[in-house]
């Protein structure tokens, strides 16, 4: 079989310069890896430099949330002490300083709430409870509270309404039923009031209160209120 001069040729050129390109390939491999070492020695201060600035930064951060920390601990001990001592209004500079620096907690826009009252300030109570439910609606006795500060400023609308809120979260609550009760009182719907003062009667609570809603019924059927 007769060969192919241009195929004999090319077997030829690959046979003779296998070696020279195989040398340069891998010459060429080895000038990647050592530009590669040089390249990384050449980055290693830029990368401990990195490092370091890392690192300081996060001390920093470290530093700064601990000092936070130790700032909101100390405006509530003195919001505490000041609560003992009477220092209402000291008290109310304090926590609304923790509300206006640190996260929001429904804890403290109750404390704040409660010195409001405190200091007779029912309106900035109210408004404080309401984020304080807002933030956890799950408190009853807040809303039982709200109910009594509604019915001082004769809003029995309002009393009625945080009440039956209060009861819808813990039906078991004789304290709020029978402050219920009193509010029915004061919207003459004496037909309910007597009901809630007999839920009272019926419930398994302090015998005063027993007494106080049974002395209530009676009034109400001596009166010819009910029968």
């Amino acid at each position: 079989m007769r060969s192919n001069p241009r195929v004999d040729n090319f077997f030829k050129w690959v046979y003779f310069h296998r070696k020279p390109v195989a040398v340069v390939f891998v010459a060429a491999m080895v000038f990647s890896i050592v530009l590669g070492v040089s390249l990384t020695n050449q980055n290693e201060p830029v990368q401990a430099a990195n490092r370091q600035r890392a690192y300081e930064e996060q001390s920093e951060l470290i530093e700064s949330e601990q000092n936070h920390v130790n700032d909101i601990n100390s405006h509530m001990t003195s919001f505490l002490s000041d609560v003992d001592n009477g220092n209402y209004t000291s008290a109310l500079d304090n926590i609304t300083y923790i509300i206006d620096n640190d996260v929001a907690t429904a804890d403290y826009y109750l404390k704040r709430a409660g010195t409001y009252v405190l200091l007779e300030n029912y309106e900035l109570a109210m408004k404080d409870f309401e984020e304080s439910l807002v933030l956890n609606p799950s408190q009853p006795d807040i809303l039982s509270l709200m109910g009594q500060i509604y019915i001082q400023q004769e809003d029995y609308a309002k009393a009625l309404d945080v009440f039956n809120r209060s009861l819808e979260l813990s039906s078991e609550q004789p304290e709020v039923t029978f402050n219920k009760a009193l509010c029915l009182l004061l919207t003459e719907d004496y037909t309910q009031a007597a009901d809630c003062f007999q839920q009272v009667i019926d419930s398994d609570c302090d015998e005063s209160l027993k007494t106080d809603a049974q002395t209530s019924l009676d009034s109400l059927r001596e009166a010819g209120i009910i029968s």
